[in-house]
């Protein structure tokens, strides 16, 4: 399998020569809104950008807002992808299926997280939105789980809208957000230890 690094638009990309995709590496010094397109070309050859890979955007204190084409192509966003950076926004391709470990984790600039119709998602990871400033999220209607801490210490944190196939609350899920009201599907099978403690304002 043949792979090298390509740069567009200032971001870097590592193409899979045999399979044609490409995965985005990292990013170089973009400020405000970041595009990421669904194809990229390189010797007249189309490569399908499937992936962020871990560590892509880490640390960037310059970015506002990631912005994907209708039909992006984006199956995963690997771990620490955005950790403690400055993103303020995103909406999350249908075609994601994964989000890694602290994947958000620290961006307190992060207010709004939004998943487009008919999101392929299956899983919120551990500690994927802890110490965000998300004020409210909808869970896609794939996702079975919601990871150990996924939403700790969220204090903007005050409304989520869980999944109906949600059949798992791992520990400490919620734990120190401003959650006021939450309700738990039928299918919720496991509250594990924590899973909302200190959250002060729930009802």
């Amino acid at each position: 399998m043949t792979k090298k690094k390509i740069e567009r638009d200032n971001l870097t990309f590592v193409l899979d020569e045999e399979n044609k995709t490409a995965s985005l590496f990292h990013c170089q010094s973009l400020n405000g809104d970041v595009f990421i397109p669904t194809i990229i070309t390189n010797d007249s050859k189309d490569f399908i950008v499937t992936d962020i890979l871990e560590n892509a955007f880490k640390n960037s204190k310059s970015i506002k807002s990631i912005q994907f084409s209708e039909d992006s192509k984006i199956q995963s966003i690997g771990k620490n992808a955005f950790y403690c950076s400055s993103l303020e926004n995103i909406t999350i391709p249908s075609s994601v299926t994964q989000i890694g470990e602290r994947a958000f984790y620290h961006c307190l600039k992060l207010r709004s997280v939004e998943f487009s119709g008919d999101s392929q998602l299956n899983s919120i990871e551990t500690n994927v939105f802890s110490y965000s400033s998300i004020e409210n999220i909808n869970i896609p209607n794939r996702v079975s789980q919601i990871g150990k801490r996924a939403f700790s210490y969220c204090k903007k944190l005050e409304k989520a809208v869980l999944s109906s196939n949600t059949k798992l609350l791992d520990k400490e899920a919620f734990s120190g957000s401003s959650i006021e009201i939450i309700k738990i599907p039928p299918k919720v099978r496991q509250i594990c230890e924590g899973a909302f403690s200190n959250c002060k304002k729930l009802h």
